[in-house]
């Protein structure tokens, strides 16, 4: 039993579409806001174009920042769904919970070490670049 409604109206399916879409499930945390749904619905425009359209990153490098800074920020909830995303794209579970645990991948590229040093540097100011 959820304790989340089940909310199907129209308007609300085509941003809820949007995260089935590109991340395989709906995210509890958007259904739990849909008694806004003008805020899932800009929420789901903004991922759309931050994370799913084509740019200098690929999807998977987008998720992994997402995971790396959830994980930082000892977030419990996001590096949950950024791993069972990356799952849905392919990559292995040990692989997330490596990146979550010590922010860093398994033979990382030095363009991904550098994405990883950025993004610690923004979310950990101690650190430094």
């Amino acid at each position: 039993m959820s304790f989340l409604p089940e909310d199907d109206e129209p308007a609300n399916i085509a941003a809820l579409a949007i995260f089935k879409q590109h991340l395989g499930l709906l995210p509890r945390v958007f259904r739990a806001q849909m008694s806004r749904p003008d805020l899932v619905d800009s929420q789901a425009k903004f991922i759309e174009t931050l994370l799913f359209e084509k740019g200098s990153l690929t999807r998977i490098q987008k998720e992994f920042i997402l995971l790396a800074v959830s994980g930082a920020n000892q977030n419990i909830y996001f590096p949950a769904l950024f791993s069972q995303t990356l799952q849905f794209l392919g990559v292995k579970p040990e692989v997330s919970r490596q990146v979550t645990v010590v922010l860093l991948l398994t033979d990382p590229s030095a363009h991904e070490i550098d994405i990883l040093s950025l993004h610690g540097a923004l979310c950990c100011p101690c650190r430094g670049l």
